[in-house]
């Protein structure tokens, strides 16, 4: 009995030292738990994420006056483009647009027309 608890201790610490030395090999690699859907899955995110992004850029009222923001796939499904709302037709100016990476959240372009 003795023995077989010895055995089995010996077992259970090899198997977490085997689990924190891949563990670390694969943060060094940067292998990085990734959702199958991306980051940003879906279009309500993006505009929460740009919101969160274009609104310290241009400033909360800037931002506010073209909600609602628009978010939609490009680039074959994996970039979001979001935009604020369209313009009349007699109004001179632009909106915002930002383009943010589906997989990752990384902000690939970002402009405001004028």
């Amino acid at each position: 009995m003795r023995k077989r608890i010895i055995i089995s201790s010996v077992l259970l610490f090899a198997a977490a030292l085997l689990v924190i030395f891949v563990s670390r090999k694969s943060q060094a690699k940067g292998i990085v738990y990734m959702p199958d859907a991306g980051v940003v899955p879906d279009s309500v995110t993006a505009v929460k994420v740009a919101e969160s992004i274009l609104i310290p850029i241009y400033g909360e009222s800037t931002i506010k006056s073209e909600l609602p923001l628009n978010a939609h796939l490009i680039e074959n499904g994996t970039v979001w483009y979001v935009t604020g709302k369209d313009l009349p037709k007699d109004y001179f100016g632009g909106v915002v647009e930002i383009e943010i990476q589906k997989s990752d959240c990384k902000v690939l372009n970002i402009i405001h027309g004028k």
